[in-house]
């Protein structure tokens, strides 16, 4: 990746404050519209570690304090996760220019948890759900501190405020505009049922690190963790651990395997098959709103099916829609299959 002149500048002057000494390889590992992400590698720094990951968050500190809070919470209660190294004066974070703020993060060595057609892992979706249900058992008692514009609902929300541009730009546009209408109505209304709490709100592979037993050691990428219904992880996490992009439909046993892993830790849910496979298709339309609003002023898709999360909300959505019978339970009962 091509790196910016002021984000090289950014970089530095970030690490200098955390203790980081000037030879230390810089290598961009990623860049979106929220953050830029920096391994930093060669040189020892504050609390002598020889690599750590800086991101760059494109939001006021405030708003990073959130995570950050969420992270140490989750740390003193045990939680697979890591929390930020403070600068060499102890604090979270550092501002920089403009709204930029850099955090730094210990370097965590695995595997991500990938998923790809015909390449399914059902062991490793039971270990994904395992860590979710711990995360979860802990969350419900997260009381946040600082404030999160973010909230599970954001992207969908921004389809709200693109309405005209979509029903211009996509072919079937203006359709989709309404499903997350719909969606909207339907999460505001199913939530007020369901436990909340501190919700990680990007609960995929990517973000799950293993050892080579196969062991889920670490959960990263914190950064859109908000506080919400707790539901919106469990249907996030049991689509992306079972449904690969490309794929015709869910891999079905690696599907129940992430969700038996999470109901041996979750707290108390009860859901019925079908407001489970609401709530996926709900979430899978929120990252296919993310697809789509990021494209919007690019070279956009030509319609709004060419996002593979929106073809995952569709069967999702005519799972919910078969008005199958379903059992409720406990989360160490909870059992979802697909035959009804």
């Amino acid at each position: 990746m091509a790196l910016r002149g002021s984000w090289e500048q950014l970089s530095a002057a970030a690490l200098a404050r955390f203790g980081y000494r000037e030879g230390s390889r810089i290598i961009a590992l990623a860049e979106s519209s929220d953050n830029v992400v920096f391994l930093v590698d060669g040189a020892s720094g504050f609390n002598n570690l020889s690599k750590a990951v800086l991101r760059i968050s494109k939001r006021p500190g405030v708003d990073v304090q959130f995570e950050v809070d969420a992270l140490q919470f989750l740390t003193d209660r045990g939680s697979a996760v890591v929390t930020a190294i403070p600068t060499t004066d102890g604090k979270p974070w550092v501002k920089l220019s403009g709204d930029a703020v850099g955090v730094l993060f210990p370097f965590v060595e695995g595997a991500t948890g990938q998923v790809a057609p015909h390449s399914y892992s059902p062991g490793r979706a039971r270990q994904a759900g395992l860590v979710l249900g711990d995360l979860h058992r802990h969350a419900v008692d997260f009381v946040p501190h600082s404030p999160r514009r973010r909230t599970a609902y954001t992207e969908l929300q921004r389809v709200i405020g693109f309405s005209d541009e979509f029903q211009r730009r996509y072919a079937g546009g203006a359709r989709f505009v309404q499903r997350v209408e719909d969606a909207l109505v339907f999460a505001a209304r199913s939530a007020k049922d369901l436990p909340l709490g501190l919700l990680h709100n990007d609960y995929r592979p990517q973000n799950v690190l293993f050892d080579d037993r196969d062991l889920a050691t670490a959960v990263i990428d914190w950064d859109w963790s908000c506080f919400g219904p707790l539901i919106s992880d469990l249907a996030l996490g049991a689509l992306e651990w079972s449904f690969a992009d490309g794929a015709a439909g869910p891999h079905w046993p690696s599907f129940e395997a992430f969700l038996e892993g999470y109901c041996v830790r979750a707290p108390d849910l009860r859901v019925t098959k079908k407001d489970l496979f609401s709530w996926i298709a709900v979430v899978s339309l929120a990252s296919a709103s993310t697809y789509l609003c990021d494209r919007l002023y690019g070279t956009q898709p030509e319609t709004v099916e060419t996002s593979y999360m929106f073809t995952k909300h569709l069967f999702f959505s005519r799972m919910a829609q078969s008005g199958t019978n379903t059992k409720t339970g406990n989360a160490g009962h909870l059992t979802v299959d697909p035959a009804g």
